[in-house]
């Protein structure tokens, strides 16, 4: 379809046959019309359908620049005259009626709607409350809600062995301090999970929240994209030992510093996306210190660990990354550690990249431009001057007050000092790349110079893990990569996940 600038009126092609039925119906449109890393759930009250011309017409929303590259891969809903397949419905919200077309005998089987609207917990205040073995489902909001205005009174809540499904919105959105959500089970969310702010990037206090040992499947069913399973922002988060499986985009989106990612088992996420990544974060330089390690992320069909538009300061060390398409890890940002990571069946010519896009260009103009740039911006809003500031952020970012962008290493849009070494790659289809050994690839010269890129090593044949076949890639003993690498350490990746059912 063709999809104009904000304000003006898209138009989607509706299949032929179907417009004078839909101009009858109050009709929706849920998926990706514009590009294919941000969903709409476009409702009725801005869409007409012309009949006449066979399109469905609304105002253009946020990613309208994109309109070149967008797929338009969505669907119609809410139209009763497509009821038609087991298992679909129709809400006719005039007359309060649900129609339902059954998918086999309902004899002794339950059907559930909400006419809960509201959250189930409200915390206005607060501090040490527990929740232990509740199982919470069928509700439309939120069923743990502590809103920013109570972010310093709600402090010390405590959810544990709980399930939560079947729920419209998030299952847990919270702002406060010592927040534990441990072994729980979270599936059937419409949106987010876990949405948890903490921590004060202006005052830079630390809010000890721990999010352990839970399951997370089939979410993000209503809000597709940006709703991951878990949503944490401000400073000082643990998130360690879970499982994560089964959802159209981003696992764990992440907007914090000085936090701790490991042991989470991550695998077939990014189902309906690309330019995505199951752990993701970007696009600021106080998001700092964090460290991602003894993470095994696996099948899935875009990028495994996305260190997008020139976030810095990271490390990732340790990781496991087994059959992406995308690539392993992905860094444009300064001062980041990929270290001693093990990357398996990467479907890219170089699983690890340090490219360069904020150097160039509208982009980067538009990001690292002192004056204007909205990653200055955010550092500008804390006291960025003050000690701990200079430590969260590298710190000739705080001195350089450039006017633009240009390729001086040292200059904000570059993605220098990082370093990328003792990573290795192992690709069972040696035939795909046969003359590339290397495994990182550094795009720019001068910024390379000024990295640590070494004994990165791409193997053709079983460097010596314990059971290739069976999927068990640590390392024997005798393995070639401790020869290779020395200082090489060798992770038992089979503690990534829950720790207990």
């Amino acid at each position: 379809g063709y999809i104009p600038a904000v304000g003006e009126m898209s138009e989607l092609t509706v299949p032929e046959g179907k417009a004078a039925l839909w101009a009858q119906e109050k009709i929706r449109i849920c998926g990706y019309p514009y590009i294919e890393w941000s969903s709409e759930n476009i409702q009725d009250d801005i869409i007409t359908v012309d009949a006449e011309r066979g399109v469905i017409t609304f105002p253009g929303l946020q990613y309208y620049q994109y309109s070149e590259e967008g797929s338009s891969r969505y669907y119609v809903y809410n139209a009763l005259c497509e009821l038609d397949a087991p298992g679909e419905y129709y809400w006719d919200v005039e007359a309060a009626k649900l129609y339902y077309y059954p998918d086999g005998d309902l004899t002794g089987r339950k059907l559930a709607f909400s006419q809960l609207g509201d959250d189930w917990f409200r915390f206005e205040g607060g501090s040490y409350i527990g929740f232990e073995g509740f199982t919470i489902e069928n509700a439309r909001s939120t069923v743990f809600w502590s809103g920013e205005e109570m972010k310093d009174a709600t402090r010390g809540i405590t959810v544990r062995n709980c399930v939560l499904r079947d729920l419209g919105t998030f299952a847990v959105s919270m702002y406060g301090s010592e927040i534990t959500v441990d072994g729980c089970e979270f599936y059937n969310i419409g949106g987010t999970c876990i949405s948890i702010e903490s921590g004060d990037a202006k005052g830079y206090g630390y809010g000890n929240v721990t999010i352990s040992n839970c399951l997370f499947h089939d979410w993000a069913q209503t809000y597709l994209t940006h709703s991951p399973a878990t949503l944490v922002r401000g400073y000082g988060f643990r998130i360690t030992h879970n499982e994560m499986y089964n959802c159209p985009h981003t696992a764990i989106l992440y907007k914090c510093g000085e936090s701790l990612i490991e042991y989470n088992l991550i695998h077939h996420v990014c189902l309906e996306t690309s330019d995505a990544g199951a752990i993701y974060s970007g696009r600021r330089w106080d998001w700092s210190k964090n460290v991602l390690r003894y993470n095994v992320v696996r099948d899935m069909d875009t990028h495994a660990i996305y260190l997008d538009d020139m976030l810095g300061g990271q490390t990732v060390y340790g990781n496991l990354i087994v059959n992406v398409t995308g690539f392993a890890i992905g860094t444009s940002g300064k001062y980041n550690r990929i270290v001693n990571n093990v990357l398996i069946d990467v479907d890219e010519e170089f699983p690890i990249t340090v490219d360069e896009r904020g150097m160039y260009g509208n982009f980067g103009d538009e990001h690292v431009n002192y004056a204007t740039g909205d990653m200055w911006f955010h550092i500008r809003e804390g006291d960025y001057l003050s000690d701990i500031m200079r430590l969260a952020v590298p710190v000739n970012l705080l001195m350089l007050e450039q006017s633009g962008t240009s390729k001086k290493v040292d200059d904000p849009g570059t993605p220098a000092y990082c370093t990328a070494m003792n990573n290795i790659m192992y690709n069972t289809d040696s035939s795909k790349y046969p003359n590339v050994n290397k495994v990182v690839n550094v795009w720019n010269a001068a910024t390379e110079a000024s990295s640590n890129v070494q004994s990165n090593i791409r193997y053709r044949s079983d460097p010596g893990f314990a059971d290739l076949k069976n999927g068990d890639y640590s390392l024997r003993e005798d393995s070639k990569v401790f020869r290779d690498i020395p200082v090489f350490e060798s992770i038992d990746f089979s503690k990534a996940g829950r720790t207990a059912d």
